[in-house]
């Protein structure tokens, strides 16, 4: 059985998707720009994002634009809060002026303007960039916030995002931050959260991808190192893909072992019938979406690794025929976001790509 998006399942996740949205959208949640990310961006996998009209993409946008901190003056500039937080910090309310930025939010922000088709013109790139400093560590690591010190390989991945994403590298240091990615890498060949962490699925896509985003991942790992975290991965499929050794399949690791493994260039060793018929299993009729296992019910996180995990069987030409956009690994974002992405780049540099 191969996975298809036709048009009755394209019909329930269109419908599970505006649902949860209309529901997302209104709150003032900590999650709240994570979760816009996942719906609108798996409407966009799903050729879907007119299924909002222009007055309500540009409703969002402003929306994502009030969780932007700005520094009240110049010589604020650097003190390493600004960036999005998870409050809607900007339309005037005191009781968020001791707010600080959050690097993951920083990056779910950003993307999903960028799907939306902003152009970032409302972004304060010199004060994120800037701040970002503050977040770096001497080791190479960043912490999540200068209030929260949460501090593992998916905050350095949100921090070379955001930099990519901004096209500037001036306040961090990249050796540092290769030098930590390798000392999270462990006997397995794959990579824990943080230094001598158990391997990782997710983890070893934060590793490769940041090396990726950051140009290095051949210079860094020869082909016979790249093919040592390859066979990793390869064998995390028992259907779908585990995060770790000796756990279940999960729909999230179709995407983050197989983006990873497209990276790599060896998606193509996967046995795509066991992995399909897999992701079959997890699609939630009743509710419209992917669940985390076969049979369960559907959830916001899934239902958009799921779309992800089949965009990358378009990426690697498995199944050109199927009406979902090819994505863009590396930052977990389409290919036509891509692309908008690369010619604002081509715009911030005098029209030259």
């Amino acid at each position: 059985m191969t996975i298809k998006i036709d048009e009755r399942k394209r019909e329930l996740l269109i419908k599970y998707m505006i649902k949860k949205f209309d529901k997302i959208f209104p709150i003032d949640d900590n999650n709240r720009l994570m979760l816009i990310f996942f719906l609108i961006s798996g409407l966009d996998l799903i050729n879907s994002l007119d299924e909002l009209s222009d007055t309500k993409k540009c409703e969002i946008i402003d929306s994502i634009y009030e969780h932007q901190l700005h520094p009240e003056n110049d010589s604020d500039i650097s003190n390493g809060k600004f960036g999005f937080t998870c409050h809607r910090s900007a339309i005037g309310r005191t009781e968020y002026k001791y707010d600080y930025s959050n690097l993951s939010l920083t990056y779910c922000a950003l993307i999903s303007l960028i799907i939306l088709g902003d152009q970032l013109d409302r972004v304060n790139r010199n004060a994120i960039i800037s701040g970002i400093r503050h977040h770096q560590q001497n080791d190479g690591r960043f912490i999540q916030s200068l209030i929260e010190e949460e501090s593992d390989i998916r905050i350095v991945y949100c921090a070379v995002a955001v930099c990519y994403i901004l096209q500037d590298w001036s306040s961090v240091n990249r050796d540092t931050i290769i030098a930590h990615i390798k000392s999270c890498q462990n006997y397995e060949n794959a990579f824990g959260q943080t230094i001598g962490a158990e391997a990782h699925a997710g983890s070893t896509f934060c590793a490769i991808a940041s090396l990726e985003l950051m140009g290095q991942l051949n210079d860094v790992y020869d082909q016979r190192k790249r093919q040592l975290i390859a066979e990793w991965c390869l064998h995390r499929q028992v259907t779908g893909f585990q995060g770790r050794p000796h756990k279940d399949p999960d729909t999230c690791y179709s995407f983050w072992v197989g983006a990873t493994l497209t990276m790599l260039n060896s998606f193509q060793f996967i046995d795509d019938q066991l992995h399909s018929e897999f992701l079959s299993t997890t699609f939630d009729y009743d509710g419209g979406g992917f669940g985390k296992y076969p049979d369960t019910s559907s959830d916001v996180l899934h239902t958009y690794f799921g779309l992800a995990a089949l965009s990358l069987r378009v990426y690697n030409r498995i199944n050109t025929e199927m009406d979902v956009q090819s994505i863009y690994p590396a930052l977990n974002i389409s290919q036509r976001a891509y692309k908008h992405l690369c010619s604002i780049h081509s715009e911030w540099n005098g029209g030259q790509s």
